[in-house]
């Protein structure tokens, strides 16, 4: 029995469509699974580095405090210094008792203060029933009379409490020796504060701490006493522990799906913190982490099932529509037979089709001249046309033809294969909407762009984010050209993307490790300029006039970096939009009268006129004054620095429609020609100026341009070199717009 065209044409579309099903149901459970699963480590990941964090700054901040102390002798030196028994001990001893009382009561950093003389013996406590008990043998006693320690947690006797002890060795300031030890108590109350924190996890997400015998030292969410007693022994602590003797230490990649001290499958992420020797751990069960992927295979499963049932009703339909015209093409193509077409294909078959292919083969062989004879014609006109369009298809850039109303008449494979669309989505569609890789920008940037290309008829260039079909945005570069007729009329326009989403996340990337470098320089930094100036004020003794030499050019050149790395956190700010904007009414002729107040005595220095003026009727404008102060102390630094002595330096403020606008002019060295383009670009400094002075981070005008127009404003300026240069920048009388963030800039 022959089988029908219309049963091979049903057979073949519901297998295909079967097998679509299949793989495509199977191809996007593990694609879907793979992601939540490695966006729920992320998420652990950051949320685990959050609390380590939070802990290191912890210690950090406990150990600085009882450096502190420490620097200050003094405090103990009295009951140290002598033995019990002497004269004067007594007396001292109830001196020092009365001081830690009172450091017990202010420092609320510790809970207990224990004053241990050489011997280990306790000759001071917040406790005093403790007073006389030997602690030769305790780990704060053992390695804090050595250098500041920081012990493993432990179940205080004094308490009961858990706790961990800060100590370090007190020197006799005179002999310089050491004569004892001072520890503090650390309650790990305080730590479990921060550790319980749930932002970021789900019902069944924790973050715990394991010392480095493997115990959790701080509460379990689901289990009671666990304090050194329920051991953590699985693949995440494995792999955290093999990351001692590094700096800290991050993880997730590496471990998939593993037994958690509660006995299910858990994902989870860990964080290393190497002074403590712990491990940060952060969990979520498998099962709540991946429900939305079983439930989605679910809602796809029965969707399947709707969909193989309306497409065996659309099979029965598309047969009934395919067999009938190829029947009325067939009655077509025998009239079209009486025309004496003769050629034959000779096709045996007997279905449907081998009617239809014998009818064509006929019609073919009447045609077929006339098409040659067309084909010759075109061949020599397309040729160059076909060289340029084989050109613009494989071009790696993203190319895109409009008519003059933007709807897509023709885009090249690079559209495709970046955005995700095929030729058949987009062409007749409008170019930048929703409907097809666009509409990510605000109206107002759609606007000046349909603008310039239509009714001013010139090239745009921009950046632009767009969307793929699946969802994912990217960043280009974007060029759209008009292109013109003889009487200057706009055919079509041609447009060029370039995808340039890693190049931007690599400058992300710079900016974070600048940011987070930064960061780490602050602590350091901060304990320079501490001592340094103890040392300049003669805190530790008074010093020669050459070692005062050394210590006043290591406060100035700590203070170099410290303003550096307050630059670069800035710029780091603005850029990733975290700056916090709290605009205010602000008299600016004021603001400016306050930061020349500070920068006086430079001016004075070297005798530089300053002249200012402002309008008389000049408003009060909503702006934040720490940002916008921040714009004229760079200014008026840098006009101040790089003018020569007995120069000049003006400042005139100014109304003008609605906008202020402020003018600095100084007669200082100016910035070469030929490097005016790089004035508000990171880390320049003119050529001119390096060879005067050395100093100077060159990210000053990058910051100024970005808060100007964070601000809303613009700036420009004009130089010349030898004779001076003027700034002028504007700000909107209408103010700024208030913006929530996380930081504010540092000055």
């Amino acid at each position: 029995t022959k089988m029908k065209l219309r049963t091979k044409i049903s057979l073949v579309f519901l297998i295909s469509f079967l097998a679509m099903m299949g793989i495509l149901g199977y191809s996007m459970s593990k694609m879907a699974n793979n992601a939540l699963e490695s966006e729920i480590k992320g998420q652990l990941q950051i949320v685990s580095e959050s609390r380590a964090d939070e802990l290191n700054s912890f210690i950090e901040d406990k150990k600085s405090k009882l450096e502190m102390l420490l620097s200050q002798p003094g405090l103990f030196t009295p009951l140290l210094s002598i033995r019990e028994g002497d004269a004067e001990y007594e007396s001292n001893y109830e001196k020092v008792q009365e001081r830690l009382r009172k450091l017990d009561q202010t420092e609320e950093d510790f809970y207990a203060l224990i004053l241990i003389d050489m011997d280990g013996k306790i000759v001071g406590s917040s406790f005093p029933e403790y007073v006389g008990s030997d602690k030769s043998d305790s780990d704060y006693y053992i390695y804090g009379k050595e250098a500041t320690h920081i012990s493993n947690a432990y179940l205080s006797e004094m308490t009961d409490e858990r706790t961990i002890s800060i100590s370090g060795p007190v020197i006799d300031s005179e002999t310089q020796e050491k004569i004892g030890v001072l520890a503090a108590l650390i309650d790990m109350t305080e730590i479990d504060k921060f550790m319980s924190d749930r932002t970021g996890l789900k019902e069944t997400g924790e973050i715990y701490l394991v010392n480095k015998e493997g115990y959790m030292i701080t509460p379990s969410t689901y289990l009671q006493d666990t304090f050194l007693t329920q051991k953590i022994d699985n693949e995440i602590t494995d792999e955290c522990f093999k990351s001692r003797g590094h700096p800290i230490q991050y993880g997730n990649e590496k471990i998939s799906a593993y037994q958690s001290y509660k006995g299910v499958s858990t994902l989870g992420a860990y964080v290393y913190i190497n002074e403590m020797e712990w491990c940060l751990i952060g969990e979520m069960e498998e099962s709540e982490a991946l429900a939305p992927v079983r439930s989605t295979v679910w809602t796809l499963l029965q969707g399947g099932g709707i969909a193989i049932f309306i497409y065996f009703f659309i099979i029965v339909w598309l047969n009934r529509m395919i067999s009938k015209p190829i029947e009325i093409l067939h009655h077509g193509t025998e009239i079209i037979e009486k025309g004496n077409l003769s050629h034959k294909v000779g096709m045996d078959a007997k279905d449907e089709i081998g009617q239809l292919s014998r009818s064509f083969d006929k019609m073919t062989a009447a045609i077929k001249k006339a098409k040659d004879e067309v084909d010759l014609k075109v061949e020599e006109q397309t040729k160059d046309l076909k060289k340029f369009k084989l050109a613009v298809d494989e071009a790696s850039d993203q190319i895109i033809i409009t008519d003059t109303k933007g709807i897509i008449l023709y885009i090249n494979k690079a559209v495709g294969s970046v955005s995700g669309y095929s030729a058949k989505e987009l062409i007749g569609e409008k170019a930048g909407s929703k409907e097809t890789w666009g509409g990510e920008m605000d109206k107002e940037f759609y606007k000046r762009l349909w603008k310039t290309i239509s009714v001013k008829k010139r090239q745009f260039k921009g950046e632009v984010v767009n969307k793929r079909k699946d969802g994912r945005q990217y960043t280009a570069e974007l060029i759209i050209s008009p292109i013109l007729d003889d009487n200057g009329e706009i055919m079509f326009f041609v447009g060029i993307e370039r995808d340039i989403t890693k190049a931007k996340e690599v400058d992300r990337m710079k900016d974070e490790f600048i940011s987070l470098a930064s960061h780490q320089l602050r602590t350091p930094l901060s304990g320079i300029k501490w001592f340094s100036v103890m040392l300049q004020k003669g805190d530790a003794g008074k010093l020669t006039e050459k070692q005062q030499q050394f210590v006043d050019n290591i406060v100035i050149s700590n203070e170099r970096m410290i303003a550096l790395v307050n630059s670069l956190l800035n710029v780091t700010r603005i850029e990733s939009g975290r700056i916090i904007i709290e605009p205010k009414p602000t008299n600016l002729t004021e603001l400016v009268k306050e930061i020349l107040s500070n920068l006086k005595q430079k001016v004075e220095q070297k005798n530089i006129k300053l002249i200012i003026s402002a309008n008389e009727n000049l408003p009060e404008i909503n702006i934040d004054p720490k940002l916008i102060g921040e714009v004229y102390s760079n200014l008026l630094t840098n006009a101040i620095k790089y003018t020569p002595e007995e120069g000049e330096i003006s400042v005139f403020i100014s109304s003008k429609e609605d906008e202020v606008i402020t003018k600095i002019s100084d007669s200082g060295y100016g910035i070469p020609k030929n490097e005016q383009d790089k004035m508000f670009k990171k880390f320049f400094r003119g050529t001119n100026i390096v060879k005067k002075d050395t100093t100077g981070s060159g990210l000053g005008m990058y910051l100024v341009k970005a808060i100007v127009e964070t601000s809303g404003g613009k700036i420009r300026f004009e130089s010349e070199e030898g004779k001076g240069t003027t700034f002028w920048f504007s700000l909107p009388k209408r103010g700024s717009k208030a913006k929530k963030g996380e930081v504010t800039i540092d000055n």
